[in-house]
């Protein structure tokens, strides 16, 4: 993991965003409750918060 910035999530001003990566994923927050996901170099889009924390969740309870 790792915590840095990223120039490609398109809702920031500045141009760059706060981000953690995992792996090839980089997320960032995006306007109006969602986040920004970027899979490497291959795609990137804005999701839902909240169903992002739902499927986190779901992973944390079977997995722990």
């Amino acid at each position: 993991m790792k915590i840095g910035k990223t120039s490609c999530n398109p809702h920031v001003d500045s141009g760059v965003a706060e981000s953690v990566t995992f792996g090839e994923f980089v997320i960032s927050k995006f306007g109006g409750g969602g986040i920004w996901i970027e899979d490497g170099d291959i795609d990137a889009g804005s999701f839902d918060e909240a169903k992002f924390v739902e499927h986190i969740r779901k992973f944390y309870d079977e997995n722990l």
